[in-house]
Order: structure tokens, then C-alpha cells, then sequence
């Protein structure tokens, strides 16, 4: 189902990026600054995320599912910024994963 707003999405993503199968990020990170500007930060191109819970789930169920659709991991709270977040991923290609940060408001 399609939401009938859609600035409701932007709302909520905090963050996108996107790696590889291994786990090394290939991507800039896109953060939402504000309401209407987004910060490019390619400080974390190159750093690898596969010991990361939600990385781990996210290679295995798309392993073993080839039409797996979006995987969110449970909430947990960035360091930096103090926010608790939820991570959706999702393949993309046969060699690269997307990753979504989205802010999550009540837990």
C-alpha cells in the first residue's frame, strides 16, 4: 500500500549507505540534516559493518532467499547521536546491500 504522504518516509530515515558482501561500505553516508537538507559524509567509505547483528541477518536471509525483501533489525541506539533507530536492508544487486537508519520514535 502506498502512503498518501509522501514526505512521511523522510520524516524518519536518518541515514543511507550501501556495502558490499563482505561488509565494507561502498557508498557515502547520507544523513537527513534538519528538515530540508541532507549532509554527504564519505569519512566511512571503506569501514566494514559485517559484525554487526542486523548485517549478519540480513546476508543470511538473502542467501537463503534470493526474493527477500526489506529486513529491519530490532531498535538500538546510535552513539553518537543518542536517537533510537531501526535499520532496514535490503540486496540490491547481486554484490551490494542498502541500508536504511530510521529514527524510531516510541519503542
Amino acid at each position: 500500500r502506498k502512503s498518501q504522504n509522501p514526505n512521511l518516509l523522510s520524516n524518519f530515515v536518518f541515514r543511507i549507505y550501501a556495502t558490499n558482501l563482505i561488509g565494507s561500505q561502498v557508498s557515502p553516508n547520507y544523513m537527513k540534516i534538519g528538515n530540508s537538507s541532507i549532509d554527504i559524509d564519505s569519512s566511512f567509505v571503506g569501514r566494514n559493518w559485517s559484525w554487526r547483528p542486523y548485517f549478519l541477518e540480513q546476508l543470511y536471509k538473502s542467501m537463503k532467499d534470493t526474493r527477500a525483501e526489506w529486513i529491519i533489525s530490532n531498535p538500538y541506539y546510535d552513539i553518537s547521536y543518542g536517537i533510537l533507530l531501526v535499520t532496514y536492508s535490503k540486496k540490491i544487486s547481486e554484490q551490494n546491500v542498502l541500508f536504511v537508519d530510521a529514527q524510531v520514535l516510541e519503542y
